[in-house]
């Protein structure tokens, strides 16, 4: 669906507010659309795999420095998911862009387009959750090939089911931008 060129880079640089270990706060419109557990099972996906990366889950109200998970419709068709950044300033914050420092993530994932989505399935929802939040740990787009080889990551775009398990190639990235 959204293939593009292939991407040297596959993390970000700099680093954001609480590295790999941070909270994320469900904003009620998750509950609504029933993905919940579909949430869970992506933040799931990348907890684990490193001592240095960990995302917890709010449900209450939003503290700071929390990273925002939504779920809407968008206008914007085959958009399926976004990653916004943001750095406090003195009276607000600023959207930054991934390259830099920032202090929390906001991640939107689009049901409207998800479920138009001929791929449109239970697992491709916790692939494209799970793609979002990876950005939230400074995780880039994977080069879809090198050479005749597949990555295999949900860090690729596009619909692709998600794996039982973190793959190789997504815990070898965690461990090069976090550590073990």
């Amino acid at each position: 669906m959204f293939h593009t060129s292939k991407t040297t880079a596959t993390t970000f640089p700099e680093d954001r507010n609480g590295l790999g270990t941070h909270t994320a706060w469900y904003d009620s419109s998750i509950a609504a659309y029933g993905y919940t557990y579909h949430f869970d099972a992506a933040r799931t996906y990348w907890n684990y795999n490193s001592s240095k990366v960990h995302i917890s889950k709010n449900t209450g109200s939003h503290k700071k420095y929390q990273d925002r998970y939504y779920v809407a419709n968008s206008e914007v068709k085959d958009l399926i998911g976004l990653a916004a950044y943001y750095q406090y300033t003195w009276f607000s914050s600023e959207n930054v862009g991934s390259n830099d420092y920032w202090d929390y993530c906001e991640i939107v994932i689009y049901e409207n387009n998800m479920r138009a989505s001929s791929n449109y399935s239970s697992n491709a929802v916790k692939m494209n959750i799970a793609h979002e939040i990876g950005h939230t740990l400074k995780m880039g787009h994977a080069p879809m090939y090198y050479g005749a080889n597949y990555y295999d990551s949900v860090m690729n775009k596009g619909f692709y089911p998600i794996y039982s398990s973190t793959t190789d190639y997504d815990r070898q990235e965690l461990y090069f931008k976090w550590g073990y």
